[in-house]
């Protein structure tokens, strides 16, 4: 699979930022009064609302031009691409997994919180960034192991070798960048001109998706 295309970063990007976790939940409440309730996800999928304050247009390589041809490139809401949220890109010493003698494939996941973290997948690798493997701390040969990136959503590494079982059971971690897979959630969005080669957009939002 080809890696898609990346959102571009625009100086223009204003404040506030609005990043919204939606979960996918239902409940029903019984005749004596008990709430049932079910989760159709153990994660969820994300918004980010965003605000672009000035998109200047003196020529055709223009931050508006960037902005607007990237939206009509993806056909809209269509075709979805990458997205580095300036505050959840990477992770240090990330528990993926840990060692059974048999299992040699490990999803990658990001955790995140303080006292309590949720998990989830990672949309796709950075594969242009630093990317370690540790077993209990101790730093993994490239040579031991393949990355495998061609689905997102589902972005894992596959060992020649299974990591070992008891005693040793080691503790697989990484370190490593990652994007959001997402798309446009919306099929048109409001490009406003407000002064010679000088544009804004109120609100853009883009919607991450399982892959």
């Amino acid at each position: 699979m080809t890696t898609p295309p990346i959102f571009p970063a625009l100086i223009g990007l204003g404040y506030s930022v609005i990043k919204r976790p939606i979960f996918y939940n239902a409940s029903a409440r019984s005749g004596s009064g008990w709430l049932v309730r079910v989760s159709y996800a153990a994660a969820p999928t994300w918004e980010w609302d965003l605000t672009f304050d000035v998109l200047r247009d003196p020529n055709a390589t223009s931050d508006l031009r960037k902005l607007l041809g990237f939206y009509l490139a993806r056909n809209g809401d269509l075709i979805p691409f990458l997205f580095l949220d300036p505050d959840d890109n990477s992770v240090t010493a990330q528990n993926v997994g840990t060692g059974d003698g048999t299992t040699t494939i490990f999803t990658l996941v990001r955790s995140y919180g303080a006292l309590e973290t949720g998990v989830e997948n990672i949309g796709y690798l950075n594969t242009g960034a630093t990317f370690n493997v540790y077993f209990d701390g101790t730093l993994q040969s490239t040579s031991t192991y393949d990355v495998l990136t061609a689905t997102p959503g589902k972005q894992q590494i596959s060992f020649h070798t299974a990591p070992p079982a008891a005693p040793s059971c080691p503790v697989i971690t990484v370190d490593m960048s990652y994007y959001y897979y997402v798309h446009f959630k919306d099929p048109t969005n409001d490009f406003e001109k407000f002064a010679d080669k000088f544009w804004t957009v109120k609100k853009i939002t883009l919607e991450s998706l399982r892959g």
